[in-house]
């Protein structure tokens, strides 16, 4: 637990060095002078701050509609069997499919 605690300690500054590098690139000021560094610094934030941001919304599955025998297409569905801190164990079923023998 040490060991996550200190990833997510860097984690967490890092993000915030990126976040303030960005802040400070964009400020509007700094467009009246033409010097790349500043432009090149905010890039650098924005990178550095999606790099290391948490990834709080999981993504889709984008799994395509499954064809069964009674010729129709069936969406496939996520069902959550153990839910544990750091993942949870998913089964995707898809209705009216037969069960295959494992």
């Amino acid at each position: 637990m040490a060991t996550y605690d200190l990833m997510e300690t860097v984690r967490n500054t890092n993000q915030w060095l990126g976040a303030t590098a960005l802040a400070m690139g964009a400020y509007p000021a700094f467009s009246l002078m033409p010097n790349p560094a500043f432009a090149w610094m905010q890039a650098w934030g924005e990178v550095t701050e999606r790099t290391f941001q948490r990834m709080i919304v999981k993504p889709d599955w984008n799994i395509p509609a499954v064809p069964t025998r009674d010729g129709q297409d069936h969406i496939v569905t996520t069902e959550i069997v153990i839910r544990r801190d750091f993942g949870d164990l998913l089964h995707f079923e898809v209705p009216g499919r037969e069960t295959p023998d494992r």
